[in-house]
Parts: C-alpha cells; sequence; structure tokens
C-alpha cells in the first residue's frame, strides 16, 4: 500500500529534478526534452492522485 504512493512520488520528484536541470542549461535543442518530461510528471501525478483517492475510499 504504501510502497506505491513512495514509489510514484519518488519517481515525480527526481523528473522534476532532471527538468530543473535541464532548464538550467541554455540550448534550444532541450525543449522537446522538456515537454516528455513535463508529460510524465502529470501522469504520474495523476496516476498518484487516482492511487490515493482509491486508498482512501
Amino acid at each position: 500500500m504504501f510502497g506505491m504512493s513512495w514509489h510514484l512520488r519518488e519517481e515525480i520528484m527526481i523528473l522534476r529534478l532532471m527538468l530543473y536541470r535541464v532548464e538550467c542549461l541554455h540550448s534550444d535543442s532541450i525543449c522537446s526534452h522538456n515537454d516528455n518530461v513535463m508529460s510524465k510528471i502529470v501522469e504520474l501525478e495523476k496516476e498518484l492522485a487516482a492511487y490515493e483517492d482509491q486508498m482512501s475510499a
């Protein structure tokens, strides 16, 4: 139960750190990478919210 929530939170944190590091670089070639990372973060946040809703029911 707790492991899934922890895993999703950790993955979101890692992706946010990756995004932060990428944004510190000044290159136009990283824009598509940012979109991919942001999409994955949104996807994981939705998955985490659904999981937490399911656990509280």
